[in-house]
């Protein structure tokens, strides 16, 4: 094999490495799967750079579960912007607000700048199913102790 061959070779099994890697991402919206009584959603942000849309992983667990994990929660303003920005859970589309996906990005980077391996976060426009009354009715229920137990919370005044 020449020199030649040997870098084409590199780049495709560089190439190979990263499509197998990257998260498939979709034009479908995400359909969100009920929850029970006693379970909320954590979403964990992947990692990316600074242009890279925000991709996330939905973890459901139930409120015993939530006493022993590391998570924050956001509290930010939802502003009177309607959702339009994405992001992407299990590669398919979630619109939030221009001011959420700001905090995201900036949640995110400070997740790769300081090295932190907590990457759950509890987002109530997000991990609440806001077209399902029943769901909002229940969580609003266990608001408080979601936020009474985070590991870190994240106050979001814009930027």
């Amino acid at each position: 094999m020449n020199e030649t061959d040997s870098a084409h070779n590199d780049e495709a099994q560089a190439s190979d490495v990263l499509s197998s890697s990257a998260t498939s991402i979709t034009e479908e919206e995400y359909i969100y799967t009920p929850l029970e009584d006693n379970h909320v959603r954590l979403l964990e942000i992947l990692p990316g750079n600074d242009k890279d849309p925000i991709q996330c992983r939905f973890h459901i667990v139930s409120r015993d579960e939530l006493d022993a994990l590391p998570y924050g929660a956001l509290s930010y303003t939802w502003g009177t912007t309607k959702p339009d920005k994405r992001i992407f859970i299990d590669g398919k589309f979630v619109l939030i607000t221009s001011n959420l996906e700001d905090a995201l990005i900036a949640i995110r980077k400070g997740i790769s700048r300081f090295k932190q391996t907590q990457r759950y976060l509890w987002v109530d426009s997000i991990c609440i199913n806001q077209k399902n009354a029943k769901e909002r009715a229940n969580q609003v229920r266990l608001m408080t102790k979601i936020y009474l137990q985070a590991s870190l919370l994240v106050v979001w005044l814009g930027l």
